[in-house]
């Protein structure tokens, strides 16, 4: 059955598909199972934003399943509570999205990736390295077509951390042990199993190379902007102007120089608060402790896994927190991490803490660049509002048929440099009030995260030309 594109074209006979085809597939004595929708309803997830690679909506449904293997006459009403990701309703986004495999990677974590890795920890832990998300219901992946339907986790009291708080000391240790249970199962899984090769979207291709040399110094850009207007920052400002292709350049140095990279694994790629949902669990002993959700799964590839961290603490921490708690977070991790893979029978015999830490610090520009762009953008009026401009459905067919012509045109060109300074100036045009949100002194949150990030960059001396020699990355400095 056609998959719905707007939350309009979600109907009663697709959505009797669907879990009609969830039911059969559940039930493991192989008799027919059928499912009539008595009831459903549609609405928004909720935040702005909640969404932003897809359109979000959450699917609330009310059934009466008639189930073969328990009796002839069996009935039972059931309530599913649903989320449901559309294709982004941006015309030209759909188009790149889909070229870019963005969706299809997502849609085969869900139904396959996550469990041949469960399957594997269960094995080899007895289940101690579970990787947690939401149940996959349905999905359907073509060239022209996309949707995936999970479980709404959040009515089982999985929530967000709210985005502008930043991560307190027990929330930051729950998702870097999250994370270390994601990297460590799929870097043993693959001494025996070869995961790229069962599971090829997820190689380090050229369509993460586009997706990595996004943004890279649009955050430098607009940083340089606010900062001459400040008294005391205007040597800072000329800093990052005059040395910005430099600092970009070693980022991309960085992910060249993947034989450098002591450890490879599945990497979540997009690793902020926001893509983690929190349980908290009362335990009187051990204080505030969570169950999580890892959720978004769009950017996920093999890479280092000190990428997800620098994004993880850049993105979703306050400059005192990295300050006061950077290695008590990043030695909670390694500890999970080593024990996890020794437990699954792939040690690793070189990669104690101070190796690690320098692997960390060697990912520093991915966390400097990549982190002020996201938190520009997540922490700001106009990053909210932009994405509800990219969002909306409200083109004309006029429009639409352009943005469909001119994605299809940019196809060529995709993998260029061209490219990519096409869309930085696409997104220079609609975040650019950015500087002016910061110059109000309205968002004391927005600016005092960001200066963080510049501050802590500066004083390492990754912004000077020195530092950024050639072939000289943070962990040489």
């Amino acid at each position: 059955m056609k998959a719905p594109k707007l939350r309009s074209q979600i109907t009663k006979e697709w959505v009797e598909y669907i879990l009609n085809d969830y039911e059969n597939r559940e039930n493991l004595e192989g008799k027919p199972v059928t499912v009539t929708v008595k009831t459903y309803e549609t609405n928004d997830v909720g935040e702005a934003g909640a969404g932003y690679v897809g359109d979000m909506v959450k699917l609330l449904v009310n059934v009466s399943v008639n189930d073969s293997s328990l009796g002839k006459d069996a009935k039972e009403d059931r309530k599913y509570n649903l989320c449901v990701k559309l294709m982004n309703p941006d015309p030209g986004g759909q188009i790149m999205h889909q070229e870019m495999g963005i969706n299809f990677r997502e849609l085969i974590m869900y139904s396959s990736a996550v469990t041949a890795l469960n399957k594997f920890q269960e094995k080899h832990s007895n289940d101690e390295y579970r990787l947690n998300i939401p149940k996959f219901i349905y999905g359907k992946w073509t060239e022209k077509e996309f949707v995936l339907v999970m479980e709404n986790v959040k009515v089982n009291g999985f929530n967000n951390v709210p985005k502008k708080d930043g991560l307190n000391l027990q929330q930051a240790k729950a998702i870097v042990e999250n994370l270390a249970k994601l990297h460590a199962v799929s870097y043993a899984y693959t001494k025996s199993n070869n995961f790229l090769e069962k599971f090829p979207c997820y190689e380090n291709n050229k369509n993460m190379k586009v997706m990595n040399d996004f943004g890279m110094g649009l955050g430098i850009d607009l940083m340089s902007r606010f900062l001459k207007t400040q008294k005391d920052k205007t040597e800072l400002a000329n800093k990052l102007k005059v040395n910005k292709d430099a600092i970009v350049n070693k980022l991309k140095e960085y992910y060249e120089d993947v034989n450098k990279h002591k450890i490879t694994c599945l990497i979540h790629g997009d690793a902020w608060s926001n893509n983690f949902m929190f349980k908290e669990i009362s335990n009187e002993n051990d204080g505030q402790t969570f169950q999580l959700q890892m959720v978004d799964w769009q950017m996920t590839y093999w890479n280092t896994p000190t990428i997800d961290l620098q994004y993880l603490l850049t993105t979703s921490t306050t400059g005192e927190f990295r300050r006061t708690h950077l290695d008590d977070v990043l030695r909670h991790y390694h500890a999970t991490f080593t024990t996890a893979t020794t437990k699954m029978g792939a040690p690793l015999s070189n990669w104690n803490f101070r190796i690690f830490k320098s692997e960390y610090e060697r990912a520093s520009y991915h966390g400097i660049l990549k982190g002020l762009f996201v938190v520009l953008v997540t922490q700001s009026e106009t990053g909210t509002k932009f994405q509800e401009i990219s969002q909306s459905h409200q083109n004309s067919k006029v429009k639409k048929t352009l943005l469909k012509m001119t994605a299809k045109a940019m196809i060529p060109i995709m993998h260029s440099s061209i490219y990519t300074s096409m869309m930085d100036g696409t997104m220079i045009h609609y975040l650019g009030p950015i500087v002016e949100e910061m110059k109000s002194g309205k968002n004391k949150n927005l600016v005092d995260r960001v200066m963080d990030i510049v501050n802590e960059a500066d004083e390492k001396g990754l912004f000077d030309v020195d530092s950024i020699r050639p072939g000289c990355l943070p962990a040489c400095v």
